[in-house]
């Protein structure tokens, strides 16, 4: 029979899967997944590398910006490609 320890161990032996979303880093911060600055992810979004979510309650002025893990992955990936060609 299966115990809950056995469980947990079997949880912690899968390999990580990475977030659909995280938040953008705090001030003088880099991201935990890619380790860019929230300056460098506004760049990137002006740049046209990503789009960043924002959500926010209708009539707010503040929210919380959501980074999409898969765009800057692909960006990540698509640099390497270009310098190792």
């Amino acid at each position: 029979m299966s115990t809950s320890a056995d469980y947990r161990s079997y949880l912690n032996s899968l390999p990580p899967v990475p977030p659909v979303t995280f938040r953008l880093p705090t001030p003088g911060e880099a991201d935990p997944h890619f380790g860019f600055s929230r300056t460098y992810y506004y760049e990137g979004e002006e740049r046209g590398y990503w789009t960043l979510i924002r959500v926010r309650d209708k009539g707010k002025r503040t929210g919380v910006t959501l980074i999409p893990y898969a765009q800057v992955a692909a960006f990540m990936e698509k640099l390497i490609a270009e310098q190792t060609r």
